[in-house]
């Protein structure tokens, strides 16, 4: 088998080092390296520790030799100090530190100071290899340059990207608040109650992954939103409950769409669409002041406010205003006509006008819709899962957030009458037998359960996601998932390499 010949030699390398370390009785993966102190902590506190012994550990990623003085920048989640190996210091020890390299995880004690530039310093009296690596690591200022491999192997691309791990960050830190938020508001956290196979799917116009079940022996579905389960949980008697979990449709793959994604859903019990709004609105912008420092946020080319009130406009006023399109007194045909003229297919066998007016919307509207915008009042068709409109029984009270032309939240009064819930059902069947694949499954069990009353509600569902990459300015939706969707690929040389050095 023909190997790339640089990763090869760096592979045995490798290998001979690891035996190397051996026969210095050191041995190269340790169970453990107990009562070390994160770089952060020194870092942010260096009077506290300065002049003293302190222990640290990292990842090496730079290194400097110059005779019997080594000098190492070692990173620990994202920050960096120096530590400095001397032979006078190390004595026998000098002899691991000359052989250490960058990619290395090490732990270093000694006497935090400054060097004669007066960069901070760990002046080790003691190094630790803690595990060595066995692929020599890119160069830190050139890291990783193709995309497809930054997300196949985000591991590397967190080290070198510091972007990318800035995004993570957020993103942890982001469904950190919209938890509390809602906690401190009186919410109930049902995340880990909701099955994510399920034998009915609903809550969204979305294809399913389709799962086989051996003991049942019946086809269930992956969860492609946790609304249908959260609604139950009203009928059950909790007031305010909501839900972060994974939602799968069986999608396309674009910037803001990725089959898998985290989805956040949250449902108040006597609350409406306007309440929710208000909830929305409030908590995004909180979220950013806590986390940026401010409300005022850079996407792409825009400058972007997060303060509310936020704009609201009907869909019929966002098509006069954007697009010139009055559908209101358009016919069948003239609609038609725009949908040619757009180069937009219906996803239904037969013309459905409300259908086709949302389709428009998503064309001629949505990217318009920079500053953070509610869209409001929707067709029906659009939306079996919500209460009619107050102001036209064609429409639904619905709004759809949007920021910088990104749809991040659906909000409804939600239908609670299992009279309509049932109709409106029996209509997606019907859809879906005229090929509209992303109609809602008819779900009896969900209607019987509405029959018993469920409270007049509020209902939100956030794209956490598409949130975070507003946050971080991410253009696509793989730059905010550590493993966004790609091709299967079980390809390794250097796994290769290693299995026919290691199994002679």
């Amino acid at each position: 088998m023909q190997y790339s010949e640089g990763l090869k030699v760096s592979i045995e390398e490798n290998l001979k080092r690891l035996k190397k370390l051996r026969e210095l009785n050191i041995e190269p993966y340790p169970y453990e390296f107990l009562g070390r102190i994160e770089v952060k902590e020194i870092l942010e506190n260096v009077e506290k520790y300065f002049g003293k012994c302190v222990k640290i550990a990292g990842r090496i990623l730079s290194v400097r030799r110059h005779g019997k003085l080594i000098f190492y920048d070692v990173y620990d989640e994202g920050n960096k100090i120096q530590v400095a190996a001397s032979y006078d210091k190390l004595k026998e020890n000098f002899e691991l530190a000359k052989l250490l390299k960058r990619g290395d995880i090490i732990g270093a004690e000694g006497e935090l100071g400054k060097t004669i530039k007066g960069e901070l310093t760990v002046f080790a009296d003691k190094i630790y290899l803690l595990t060595p690596t066995l692929i020599d690591w890119p160069d830190k200022w050139f890291g990783i340059e193709d995309i497809e491999e930054r997300y196949r192997k985000r591991y590397l691309d967190v080290w070198y990207n510091e972007n990318s791990r800035k995004t993570f960050e957020i993103k942890v830190k982001v469904i950190d608040f919209f938890r509390k938020y809602l906690k401190n508001l009186g919410y109930k956290d049902f995340s880990l109650e909701i099955p994510l196979i399920q034998p009915i799917y609903g809550g969204a116009y979305a294809k399913p992954f389709i799962v086989y079940v051996n003991d049942l022996k019946e086809n269930q579905f992956l969860s492609i939103s946790p609304e249908i389960q959260l609604k139950i949980l009203l009928v059950a008697g909790f007031n305010k409950v909501f839900a972060i979990t994974k939602n799968f449709r069986n999608e396309s793959i674009d910037v803001t769409h990725n089959p898998e994604f985290i989805g956040f859903e949250f449902y108040e019990a006597y609350a409406n669409r306007d309440k929710m709004m208000e909830i929305v609105e409030n908590m995004i912008y909180q979220a950013a002041l806590e986390i940026l420092g401010t409300s005022k946020i850079k996407f792409k080319d825009y400058e972007i406010d997060l303060k509310p009130p936020w704009q609201r406009i009907t869909v019929y006023d966002a098509l006069k205003k954007y697009a010139n399109l009055d559908v209101e007194k358009m016919s069948d045909e003239e609609i038609k006509s725009e949908l040619v003229k757009h180069g937009i297919t219906l996803k239904t066998k037969e013309f459905n006008r409300g259908l086709a007016i949302v389709e428009l919307t998503e064309k001629l509207v949505e990217d318009k819709l920079i500053q953070p915008t509610f869209l409001i009042e929707h067709p029906i068709e659009s939306t079996p899962l919500c209460k009619p409109s107050r102001k036209d029984p064609k429409l639904v009270e619905r709004a759809e957030a949007y920021i910088a032309g990104i749809e991040i939240a659906n909000i409804y009064s939600e239908l609670n009458n299992p009279i309509i819930q049932n109709e409106l059902l029996l209509q997606q069947a019907k859809m879906r037998e005229l090929g509209f694949e992303e109609a809602h499954e008819y779900d009896k069990t969900f209607v019987e359960a509405l029959m018993y009353g469920m409270p007049p509600a509020g209902g939100v569902g956030i794209g956490v996601e598409r949130v975070v990459q507003i946050f971080t300015n991410n253009y696509s939706i793989k730059e905010v998932m550590f493993w966004p969707m790609m091709k299967r690929k079980n390809v390794s040389e250097a796994v290769d390499i290693l299995t026919n050095l290691t199994s002679k």
